[in-house]
């Protein structure tokens, strides 16, 4: 593989960008120009990026995945734009605030209480499967909770390229997903993911 699998926290936001992930093997072959729909759980992203410690990762470290991440889904689809959402709840939203203020378009889905975050993004995958409007949902979480809508998805043909940033990814989840790549700085070596 010619570019990095991981993503590596505690850069300089003058540093430049890593560049974007190339497509994994186990995805099925995906038409031209392909449309994305990149659907991010930010409250994963700022645990997982910091898993073990009970802490959330810093501003630049999650603004730097985040770069990464759409960076990646930019490569595979120019135009995924319209199609992205980020999730979060209010106490993440809360800590990231100079995050969310300084993101390009501002768009995110802030929720509150149980799973809030995580609910947000499976309304936007059961609307998928009304409308099948991607051909790629590239999702960067890790909650056994997005299994049940992404193992309808494969039944359907849209393929899932999971992008996990800890170990504590759902088995279920990653068993429903195509293709899952270890972007967090402490994930695991394991069968269905290259390594780092």
């Amino acid at each position: 593989m010619k570019n990095p699998r991981a993503f590596s926290p505690g850069g300089k936001p003058s540093e430049p960008p890593q560049p974007p992930l190339e497509l994994p093997e186990g995805l099925p072959e995906l038409p031209p120009n392909p449309r994305v729909l990149l659907l991010i759980d930010v409250d994963c992203v700022s645990y997982g990026l910091v898993e073990g410690t009970r802490e959330r990762a810093s501003d630049n470290d999650l603004r730097a995945c985040l770069e990464l991440v759409h960076a990646t889904a930019a490569h595979v689809d120019p135009t995924y734009g319209t199609r992205a959402r980020r999730a979060l709840s209010s106490a993440t939203a809360k800590h990231h605030r100079a995050v969310l203020l300084s993101a390009p378009g501002n768009s995110f889905t802030i929720r509150t209480g149980l799973n809030g975050a995580d609910l947000a993004l499976i309304e936007e995958l059961d609307e998928l499967k009304i409308r099948c409007t991607a051909d790629l949902v590239m999702l960067v979480g890790h909650d056994g909770i997005y299994a049940p809508p992404v193992r309808t998805l494969r039944l359907l043909g849209i393929p899932t390229w999971l992008l996990a940033l800890s170990n504590r990814v759902a088995r279920p989840l990653r068993d429903a997903a195509c293709a899952v790549d270890c972007i967090g700085p402490r994930c695991p070596r394991c069968p269905r993911c290259p390594a780092a």
